[in-house]
């Protein structure tokens, strides 16, 4: 099949989960051997590019869509100026077009309906449960109403709405759209390459490692983990490692330095996702704080590094962390719940041996890629749904 992968933001930087999903979930398919091209809005370069036998194409006209670039990841801006540019610009017919989040979604069904092709939206989780926590009434009431109207919309549109999380699908079939056209399909991970076995590096200091990496926006929790610090470290001496950059990284520092836990948390900023896993090699506990989250990318390449994981039971992280592969917790509770598992070597080395286990099970790149491919096949030869559209995997 000849498939158009479709983004505003430019997946072959990987700063955000949704770009490292799209770079893999494509990269995969090529391993299927489908022809795939992925088209989204110019970051840095405007041109075409193969890489690991899929096509890149970023475009841009007079700077319009490279000024709309954001810390804070996708915003209404960059959908705003990527939208129409794609839409006067791309003339290629592909037989799946495959549109992730809003304006993406609605760009692969106006080309599918003008090629004749078959319509795919991603939707990468939501923050609907969250506006209220992160954002000003009238800011959060904009948002809601927003993804209230656009999600249920574009599965009503679309020969199929994917979801990365199973708590948003539901709501959207709640808002009105029909069961037989969503699909739930976690994340993934490369199992291969974020394998423990290849990581054997030596700590340069002697207390335990947390690491969290997040990009440093507030829907990620970070200020309830640094927080959490000094109850945390009246117990046990340990260091924080923060991976990533955003608009909250001033009042994070800031956070930091009022509640003199300085020598304690390193901010490490951006680093490429090629080198994440030498940093989760290093770290004895990972923790994920988000007050939202689908099925988060990160967390799944720590548990595939065999790091026992601590998170929030932020919507999707509880789907996926059970308590053998994995603690849940709440924002106040953690500093004791980080205590707790520091403290128990032979808990973390069972869960996270757990966590591996499951990873492989379950979120393979290959695995994911596999179900992905099966429902395009499904939607080119008219097939019916045969599963319940909210169980996979």
């Amino acid at each position: 099949m000849r498939i158009l992968q479709i983004y505003d933001l430019d997946p072959l930087h990987r700063i955000g989960g949704i770009e490292v999903a799209i770079y893999e979930l494509s990269r995969h398919l090529a391993l299927l051997g489908h022809d795939v091209t992925v088209v989204s809005g110019a970051d840095d370069l405007v041109g075409e590019q193969i890489r690991e036998g899929v096509r890149y194409i970023t475009i841009d006209r007079s700077g319009i869509v490279r000024a709309t670039r954001s810390w804070g990841g996708l915003s209404l801006a960059r959908q705003a100026v990527f939208l129409p540019l794609l839409i006067s610009m791309q003339k290629e017919k592909y037989d799946i077009y495959h549109g992730h989040v809003y304006a993406s979604g609605i760009a692969a069904n106006i080309l599918a309906r003008r090629h004749g092709g078959i319509a795919v939206n991603t939707i990468h989780g939501s923050y609907y449960p969250a506006w209220n926590k992160l954002a000003d009434p009238l800011t959060a009431a904009f948002y809601k109403t927003g993804e209230k109207t656009l999600a249920p919309y574009l599965a009503q549109i679309s020969d199929l709405q994917i979801h990365a999380c199973h708590y948003f699908a539901r709501q959207v079939i709640e808002w009105g759209a029909e069961p037989d056209k969503i699909r739930v399909i976690l994340n993934g991970v490369d199992t291969k390459r974020f394998d423990p076995i290849k990581f054997r590096l030596e700590k340069k200091i002697a207390c335990p490692i947390i690491l969290t990496a997040r990009r440093l926006v507030r829907k990620n929790g970070l200020d309830n983990l640094i927080r959490a610090m000094p109850q945390l470290l009246h117990q046990v001496e340990c260091k924080l490692y923060i991976i990533g950059d955003g608009p909250e990284k001033s009042d994070l520092i800031h956070l930091v330095e009022r509640l003199g836990i300085k020598n304690n948390v390193d901010f490490l900023g951006s680093i490429p996702h090629n080198d994440i896993a030498k940093y989760i090699a290093l770290a004895d506990i990972i923790v994920v704080p988000s007050i939202v989250e689908a099925s988060s990318i990160f967390m799944l390449e720590s548990m595939a590094m065999g790091k026992p994981v601590v998170a929030t039971g932020a919507w999707g992280l509880a789907e996926i962390i059970n308590g053998k592969n994995g603690l849940l917790t709440e924002a106040p509770h953690l500093g004791e719940t980080i205590a707790g598992l520091l403290c128990d070597e032979q808990m973390q080395k069972k869960i996270g041996e757990n966590a591996r286990q499951y990873v492989i099970e379950n979120h393979s790149w290959e695995k994911i890629a596999k179900l992905v491919e099966s429902e395009y096949l499904r939607l080119k030869t008219h097939s019916p749904i045969d599963e319940d559209p909210c169980t996979v995997p």
